[in-house]
Formats: structure tokens, sequence, C-alpha cells
């Protein structure tokens, strides 16, 4: 038994280091999250037999996904660079999309992990925020501008 928890240990307290940074209301260092992930992956075999080590794991995914979603919104309303932050918001998913799948692959024999699409999660936000912007110009009783109905239906299908 000893041995057993000593195992979990390494996954467990990287885990715990990443649930705090991804808790943080302002600050947080998505690629310090994704580096935490990197360190507990040698760690995992012996940590992946544990639900609680698992359902940590699930949580730190779903969260970094959260995460990423308001900063696409961020993103998204802020001015300037829209593109340039989009880009990076995408590199940080891909990475993360890779980590999930290394976890993934490890734990498959034992019990399949749920995957999150996190690049889908960013278009989402994206499509979200076009189509908002189409219901606003539409809820207007006067003065609707057709142009940005269509630029806002046209973001919507881009993504």
């Amino acid at each position: 038994l000893v041995e057993a928890l000593e195992g979990l240990q390494p996954a467990a307290a990287k885990l715990s280091v990443a649930s705090e940074e991804l808790a943080k209301e302002s600050g947080m260092d998505p690629r310090k999250v994704l580096e935490l992930l990197k360190e507990v992956e040698p760690a995992w075999p012996p940590a992946s037999a544990s639900r609680p080590c698992r359902e940590c794991l699930k949580e730190v995914f779903q969260r970094f996904d959260a995460k990423l979603a308001d900063a696409c919104r961020k993103a998204c309303a802020s001015q300037g660079a829209v593109a340039k932050k989009k880009e990076a918001l995408s590199m940080l998913a891909t990475q993360a999309a890779k980590s999930q799948e290394a976890f993934a692959k490890m734990t498959e024999e034992s019990e399949p992990m749920e995957r999150i699409d996190f690049k889908g999660t960013l278009a989402g936000v994206e499509a979200d925020l076009a189509l908002g912007a189409v219901e606003a110009e539409l809820a207007k009783e006067e003065g609707r501008n057709p142009a940005a109905v269509l630029a806002g239906l046209q973001g919507a299908a881009r993504v």
C-alpha cells in the first residue's frame, strides 16, 4: 500500500500545482499548466489506476478549456492584434490536445478518457459571438444594418 501511494505522489503533486494555477482569477499562465502536464506524463502510469488522480486530470483539462474560452472572448472583444491573439490561443489548444492525447493513450486500456475538443471550444466561442452580433442587429426596431447582419453570418460560417 505504501508503495502504491508513493507511486501516486509525483503525479498528484504536479496536478495539484496545475489546478492551483488554473484557479487563479487573473494572471494564470497556460504555458506553466502545459509544462506541468508534461511533467506529469512520465509519472502517470501508476497514477492512472487511481480514480481521484484521473478525476483531477479530467478537471485540469476542463478548467484549461474554460480558460481558453474566456481568453478567446477577451481576445475577440479587444482592440487590435485579434488575429495574433487567436493564433496564440489556437497554438495553446493544439498543445493541450497533444497532452490530452498522450494521457488518453496511457489510460485507454484501463478506462477510456473523455476527450475535450479544445479547438472546437475556440470555434464555438467565435461563432457564438458572431451570431450574438447578428441577433443584436436583428433585434433592433429601426435602423437595422444588413451589412452588419451579413458580416456576422459570414463570421460565424468561417469558424
